[in-house]
């Protein structure tokens, strides 16, 4: 599949787990870079949060493939404007908490047994 590069100043890597939402914000130096997964790029992590309605629309999307879990990607214009990608029903996630400190691990407990 190809599709036209779409510039960015950001990535964003939203993981939802039930009602809860992690954002991570996901930069380069490298204004060319087109895919920050590539293992030779240099990345920062950062913590972000997501407007309402972009979250909203998201947990519609899991509601209607009825998935409790789903990473999403997105890219982030310059003015802002968020680009979506696609949503992942089996995307990564411990690497996120791990360089971030998110509280995953127990989200997924707490979605799984209630605690």
């Amino acid at each position: 599949m190809l599709q036209a590069e779409i510039p960015r100043v950001a990535d964003l890597r939203v993981t939802i787990i039930g009602e809860e939402c992690f954002v991570t914000r996901i930069t380069s130096s490298d204004r060319s870079l087109v895919d920050w997964r590539r293992p030779d790029s240099t990345i920062a992590y950062a913590t972000s949060e997501l407007p309402g309605k972009i979250l909203a629309q998201c947990q519609a999307m899991l509601d209607r493939f009825g998935l409790l879990y789903g990473a999403f990607d997105f890219i982030e214009k310059a003015e802002g404007e968020l680009v979506f990608l696609e949503v992942n029903p089996t995307g990564e996630w411990a690497w996120l908490e791990d360089r971030l400190g998110f509280p995953m691990r127990e989200s997924f407990i707490r979605l799984f047994f209630g605690h």
